[in-house]
């Protein structure tokens, strides 16, 4: 026998040599080019001529005995090819090239050019299903641009970048969860800290301590903010063209706790501070910036007689 295919070899002075010529090229016309019609555990109940198969485990009726090996229909039976590593054959089932790994028919490539995993210097698994070991991965681009993109499926979904230490995570940036931008830190990989987040809608922009944002409001309007925390100090300003707008601008030292209270520590000129209560657009004094303070929340109200962009910043 051949050491590779099995395949039976003439004898000298033997008779019938055709029939063992016949078997050789009956081996070589299963596994040359390989294909195969599908993966089964039992034959199928009409098989064409030449017809092959892998035998799945557990192997029934005349497959029997015979799991992982390649089938062939031959002259009105089965044929059996026991498979060596690196053997490869196509399945038209699934339209995929499956090599033997020495325990199972693992997938190589698809018709259309998918693989299941890739490892580049190192190994691929269901989850890590491209893997790269090296000291740099670069993506360059094409003649102009190169963008990377990680996707997710729902809102409460994460799509991120880890950042880890002995493959224990210490940093994550990315859509954790919802659809803030954010950045948490760990010191071990099971406690987190936010650190930064930044809100899609509005752009509001949250450091630990630190929170900023721009709004518009038109006149005679108000908007209810919400601090990073109940105390702290707060800095808003007219923001146009023509910015800083001094007179619409200052600084508040405030408490949005359980007794709110509000203390301008600077005043352009028209900042006015209403501690201890909610501002409906027209409460505070005309032709200026009114601030109030409620348990948990900060009251902005534009009175500077037309449509303004603020800018605030939190500091707490």
């Amino acid at each position: 026998m051949t050491p590779n295919l099995n395949l039976p070899y003439l004898l000298q002075n033997q008779a019938q040599k055709h029939v063992t010529l016949n078997e050789s090229l009956r081996f070589l016309d299963q596994l040359v080019q390989s294909s195969c019609e599908a993966m089964l555990t039992a034959p199928p109940a009409s098989p064409v001529n030449g017809n092959c198969f892998i035998v799945l485990s557990p192997a029934t009726d005349e497959w029997a005995g015979h799991e992982n090996a390649i089938a062939g229909w031959y002259d009105g039976a089965w044929q059996f090819a026991a498979p060596q590593p690196g053997w490869r054959t196509f399945v038209r089932s699934d339209s995929r090239v499956r090599y033997w790994s020495g325990t199972s028919w693992d997938t190589l490539v698809s018709a259309d050019g998918q693989v299941d995993q890739i490892g580049v210097n190192t190994s691929a698994d269901a989850t890590n299903r491209l893997a790269v070991s090296s000291a740099a991965t670069l993506f360059s681009h094409e003649g102009s641009d190169h963008r990377v993109m990680v996707n997710k499926a729902a809102p409460l979904d994460s799509a991120s970048l880890v950042f880890q230490e002995n493959f224990s995570a210490r940093a994550e940036i990315g859509l954790l969860g919802d659809d803030v931008l954010g950045v948490k830190v760990s010191q071990d990989g099971t406690s987190w800290r936010q650190a930064l987040a930044i809100t899609p809608s509005t752009g509001e922009t949250r450091v630990t301590g630190i929170q900023s944002a721009e709004i518009l409001l038109d006149d005679d309007t108000a908007v209810l903010v919400t601090p990073p925390s109940a105390s702290g100090m707060m800095a808003i300003t007219l923001y146009s063209e023509t910015f800083p707008q001094v007179p619409v601008s200052g600084i508040v030292c405030f408490d949005a706790g359980t007794t709110p209270s509000i203390a301008i520590l600077a005043n352009g000129g028209k900042l006015g501070g209403y501690p201890n209560q909610a501002l409906s657009g027209t409460t505070g004094a005309d032709t200026q910036l009114n601030i109030g303070t409620v348990s948990g929340g900060i009251w902005i109200e534009n009175r500077f007689g037309s449509s303004q962009s603020f800018r605030y910043f939190f500091f707490c």
